[in-house]
């Protein structure tokens, strides 16, 4: 009697548990039956990592009817560790008109981090963060990239843009005093 693991994937940052049903026989007769086995991987936890699998999949100590009247040879499966989707977002905002806006790196929001992993950072540009972007152009694109942090070679990421408006300065027109005589008529 052979009876194998089967082999399949999970996401990162979820915790596989095995229902004791996930393999195949071969070699049973007379009805008997196996009804279920110990199965164990390293990559059924929470915080196995992408890079780490496949991992292996052990079985063993199988149930059912008849089993005394077999040899059993169990054959492993594998487990692999599928990225877990993480989406970064560029923040929107504005600037007035003739500054220039730098970038911090931090100027963005995430959602799907998992297992204490961490994003300290991004690249982020806009045509709209240079002093000579009008008013009249935005709103600018603010696009994302080259983030860092731990962990992240567990997802994939997905950069969503963000956008720069450039908001008017502020202009002061102040009308000249002057005087004039008297009976005369000032041509502006």
């Amino acid at each position: 009697l052979t009876i194998t693991a089967n082999s399949f994937g999970k996401t990162y940052g979820t915790t596989y548990n095995f229902l004791g049903t996930e393999f195949t026989d071969a070699g049973l007769v007379n009805s008997d039956t196996v009804t279920g086995l110990s199965l164990a991987s390293a990559g059924a936890a929470g915080t196995a990592t992408v890079a780490g699998g496949p991992y292996a999949i052990t079985d063993s100590a199988a149930t059912g009817t008849g089993l005394s009247n077999y040899t059993i040879t169990y054959n492993g499966g594998t487990l692999t560790v599928n990225p877990a989707a993480l989406t970064i977002t560029a923040n929107s905002f504005g600037k007035t008109y003739g500054n220039t806006y730098s970038f911090l790196g931090n100027e963005f929001t995430d959602a799907g981090l998992v297992n204490s992993d961490t994003l300290t950072g991004l690249t982020l540009s806009s045509p709209g963060a240079v002093p000579t972007a009008t008013v009249a152009g935005g709103p600018y694109s603010i696009t994302g990239s080259a983030a860092t942090g731990s962990g992240l070679s567990n997802y994939t990421i997905t950069y969503n843009n963000g956008a720069l408006t450039v908001n008017p300065a502020a202009l002061t027109i102040t009308a000249n005093s002057f005087g004039k005589t008297y009976g005369t008529t000032y041509n502006f």
